[in-house]
């Protein structure tokens, strides 16, 4: 073998990295080729025509058509809309309440038929009050009770009514029951009051209107009407006790 110049290096290929003199020296890499900056092709917007209406597609008016009819996703609006056919003349839609007319509230069931029972008492004792001039009160105030009682189940009968009227589910009874017992409570402890020139009975009915609208919490309007179907059914029960007492026979008749 002949011996290496001293000094003299051997050619180096083209691309290969210089040697290092030593494992921590930097070697200068050669700089990667850049890419293409142009696409080979024709370009996207060939053959197109700038003065296409699109509103006039027919593929655009048949996937129109297809999407007519279709259900559209729920809203969280308590108030759904429940369309029919979409024609273009005639765009009615009908309104349907989904939302049930006895939501619940701040007070469960359990603690609004206590609070309904401890505004009976009350009721009762008021009327107790107020009738020690005619005699025992003991009477009376039996007789509030049974009417609390009672007119809560008319009440929540008058619940049912509108519910249907609305064409909404009435939701939970027994916490439609409650409530209206509170209300009737509230109602009879006030009107029992014995004001003079009718004043009780022109507390009662706000006190009752306002119970109606805290506790089902709704407006004054459907409030209004509630009352309205309450006191018919009261006075069609109160209707049927009359004629059942001028039907019964008297002590001297046959």
């Amino acid at each position: 073998m002949a011996d290496e110049e001293p000094g003299k290096e051997e050619p180096k290929q083209e691309g290969e990295a210089p040697e290092a003199e030593n494992l921590y020296d930097i070697v200068d890499r050669p700089a990667p080729k850049p890419a293409p900056t142009k696409i080979e092709g024709p370009s996207v917007l060939e053959g197109f025509d700038e003065d296409t209406d699109f509103d006039k597609d027919p593929a655009l008016k048949a996937a129109r058509a297809n999407t007519r009819g279709t259900e559209r996703a729920p809203m969280p609006n308590p108030l759904t809309i429940s369309a029919g056919e979409h024609d273009d003349e005639d765009k009615s839609q009908d309104i349907v309440i989904t939302d049930p007319l006895v939501r619940p509230g701040l007070l469960p069931l359990k603690a609004t038929a206590i609070t309904g029972g401890v505004l009976t008492l009350v009721a009762a004792a008021v009327k107790w009050n107020s009738a020690t001039e005619l005699g025992s009160g003991l009477p009376f105030a039996i007789l509030t009770i049974y009417f609390c009682l009672l007119h809560a189940a008319t009440g929540t009968l008058a619940l049912i009514l509108m519910s249907l009227l609305q064409k909404r589910p009435v939701g939970q009874y027994g916490l439609a029951a409650a409530r209206m017992l509170v209300a009737v409570s509230v109602f009879l402890a006030l009107a029992n009051l014995q004001l003079p020139f009718g004043a009780s009975f022109l507390i009662a009915a706000p006190g009752y209107l306002v119970a109606l609208m805290l506790l089902f919490r709704v407006r004054s309007n459907i409030a209004v009407q509630i009352s309205g179907i309450h006191a018919a059914v009261a006075l069609a029960v109160q209707l049927g006790f009359l004629l059942q007492e001028l039907g019964m026979p008297t002590k001297g008749g046959k």
